[in-house]
């Protein structure tokens, strides 16, 4: 289900392929700086009860700065080449789509609304972005963090943290349980998000109308309630 999701964008991503390779690889450069500066720490307090000479104490020092280093730049890395390229998918999406309308009749047009096809051309593609950039972004990091660290878990107390992952699975099976109610609950928030575009759309395109048979208050009313109606959908996804 993920990977019909992901699908329609990997041409757009396989564009960008060595700019998301170096995101990828200073992502993973910085989740594993992370893992090292506690295990740094933990010499660092382990030592401390033999007294551990200052030239050791700024051995340790130069290390955890070093590390720190390692990871920062890491961090900007990843920020530049995975967000980057996600704004160009965007960008040669946006193109595409609108040479796709410009070959649409004016039939078609007529057919749809306006408001509804500015929505799909600004807000979806933003959701687009968000999916491409900052999606890949949390797949890659949970996973290289999971696996690093129940790894260290592992070699450090085996038993331990066998107990601890105990309801990793349980946990699994009801991610994968609402994943679909997730994605209905976020296509009906940009459903009505569209609704909203193409109400706002119509008013500004027959304001004399309105003003003509005073129905401001009216049309304020009906935003106001579009508006709230979006709120409860939103809320409806964050409590899910």
């Amino acid at each position: 289900m993920i990977f019909k999701r992901i699908k329609p964008y990997l041409p757009y991503m396989h564009k960008y392929r060595r700019e998301i390779t170096i995101g990828i690889t200073a992502l993973l450069m910085a989740d594993l700086a992370g893992l090292v500066i506690p295990w740094l720490l933990k010499m660092v307090v382990d030592a401390l009860p033999n007294n551990p000479s200052s030239s050791d104490l700024a051995a340790f020092g130069g290390m955890l700065f070093a590390v720190a280093i390692v990871q920062a730049m890491s961090r900007f890395g990843w920020r530049k080449f995975l967000f980057g390229p996600s704004r160009k998918v965007e960008f040669d999406i946006s193109n595409n789509l609108f040479s796709h309308f410009m070959l649409l009749d004016r039939a078609w047009f007529l057919k749809q609304k306006i408001g509804d096809l500015m929505s799909r051309a600004t807000n979806d593609l933003r959701a687009v972005r968000d999916f491409v950039g900052l999606g890949l972004l949390i797949l890659v990091d949970c996973m290289v963090v999971i696996l690093s660290c129940v790894g260290l878990m592992l070699w450090i107390n085996p038993s331990l943290t066998l107990v601890v992952l105990i309801p990793l699975p349980i946990l699994s099976i009801l991610f994968f349980k609402f994943l679909p109610e997730i994605g209905r609950r976020h296509e009906a928030v940009q459903e009505h998000l569209a609704k909203i575009t193409t109400h706002v759309q119509e008013n500004l395109a027959g304001i004399r109308v309105l003003h003509a048979f005073v129905q401001e208050e009216n049309e304020k009313q009906k935003f106001d309630e579009l508006n709230r109606e979006y709120i409860q959908k939103n809320l409806r996804v964050t409590r899910l």
